[in-house]
């Protein structure tokens, strides 16, 4: 994987700042079917994370099967200043967390709203 440099957004719209560790589980390049064990500040275990589409250098799409099943699909776009990155994020309950999700999704929405 190469490192790529990019200008950061305010910490507070940083997407990531809640990721503890994602470790690369396969042997091979990175590219379609490669998985990763990842770690939230927020979940009570590591899931699994795997690649289900890779278009490189333009992005990538992973997947999780976790109690909250999310699919991360990631572009990247040449701009004058350098890269702009951009994501869709779908993120659907199973299971239990089915029957709490309306409840957390509208906690988020109070938080979410400006002030």
């Amino acid at each position: 994987m190469r490192a790529v440099s990019a200008r950061r957004a305010p910490e507070a719209a940083w997407p990531w700042r809640d990721v503890r560790s994602i470790d690369k589980l396969t042997d091979a390049p990175v590219g379609l079917g490669t998985r990763y064990l990842a770690k939230w500040k927020s979940a009570p275990k590591a899931v699994e994370v795997k690649t289900i589409a890779y278009d490189r250098p333009h992005g990538w799409t992973v997947h999780n099967g976790g109690p909250v099943e999310v699919t991360v699909a990631i572009r990247l776009q040449p701009t004058a200043e350098g890269t702009r990155l951009s994501s869709d994020f779908d993120a659907r309950p199973r299971g239990w967390f089915r029957l709490v999700s309306p409840c957390s999704s509208s906690r988020s929405a109070r938080k979410k709203r400006p002030t």
